[in-house]
């Protein structure tokens, strides 16, 4: 697999744990259109990016434990618009 392949899975898991559509991953290898043991590589690969989430028994599918969004690639800073903000940086006392 390539690596924008992989990148291309790693968004459509992001859009299917948001949705909360995984399946188990027997399932959610079908639906990603890879190996079993691909699906357990990709998890790992996206906890190993922040990612937090669980199995959810009930729902049969893995679930964000907090509102997560996935983004990878380049912009322009020209393209940013910057609408507002706080003060990030406060003196170390």
């Amino acid at each position: 697999m390539t690596f924008l392949e992989r990148i291309e899975c790693l968004k459509r898991l992001h859009q299917l744990i948001h949705r909360r559509a995984t399946g188990a991953p027997a399932q959610l290898a079908i639906k990603l259109e890879v190996s079993e043991s691909t699906v357990y590589a990709l998890l790992t690969e996206a906890k190993e990016l922040g990612a937090l989430f669980r199995y959810n028994r009930t729902l049969q599918s893995y679930e964000y434990l907090h509102q997560t969004q996935f983004h990878i690639g380049f912009a322009s800073l020209e393209s940013i618009k910057i609408t507002g903000g706080s003060r990030l940086f406060y003196p170390l006392l």
